[in-house]
Order: C-alpha cells, then sequence, then structure tokens
C-alpha cells in the first residue's frame, strides 16, 4: 500500500517536470492529493497482480 502511495507522488512529480502527461498531475480540490495518479498507479499494481502483463 505505501509503494502505491509512494509511486503516485512520484508520478504526479514526472508530470509535473512533464516527463509524462500531465493528466497525472491533476491535485483533488477537496484532498488536496493526486488522485489521477493514484488510480493510475493503483490499477497497474492490480494488472501486475493478477498476471494481466506476465
Amino acid at each position: 500500500m505505501a509503494l502505491i502511495l509512494g509511486v503516485s507522488r512520484t508520478t504526479l512529480a514526472m508530470a509535473r517536470d512533464r516527463h509524462l502527461a500531465h493528466a497525472p498531475a491533476a491535485i483533488h480540490p477537496r484532498f488536496q492529493v493526486p488522485h489521477r495518479a493514484v488510480l493510475a498507479v493503483g490499477a497497474v499494481a492490480s494488472a501486475v497482480r493478477r498476471g494481466t502483463f506476465a
């Protein structure tokens, strides 16, 4: 779980520096977290866990 949150912050930083698309850099207005990056990293982690990318 901590890895997903850490990687999502890294994804946010890379998107802000324009190393990735701008969409993951969106910050949730109420909770002030990179919600799109958290969802994207969670989806990739879930797919890897299921063996979809193996």
